[in-house]
């Protein structure tokens, strides 16, 4: 809302934006993704334990694998 941001601007605690030089942006956007997937990391992993756990009444723990081949 316009009218919200000139009222913040007024007051002076909007904070200063930043724009990234156009050869950083890439960076920049890979470092957004592997953050996210960072963050998405543990509720995936507490996914598949709780699955498994379900399905076949086992606890995975650590790096322990899945199945054998």
């Amino acid at each position: 809302d316009a009218r919200w941001l000139a009222h913040m601007h007024r007051l002076g605690i909007l904070k200063e934006g930043y724009i990234y030089p156009k050869q950083e942006r890439g960076f920049r956007d890979l470092l957004r993704k592997r953050m996210q997937l960072v963050r998405q990391r543990t509720p995936h992993i507490l996914s598949i334990q709780n699955l498994v756990y379900r399905i076949k009444g086992v606890t995975l723990k650590g790096s322990k694998p899945l199945f054998r081949q």
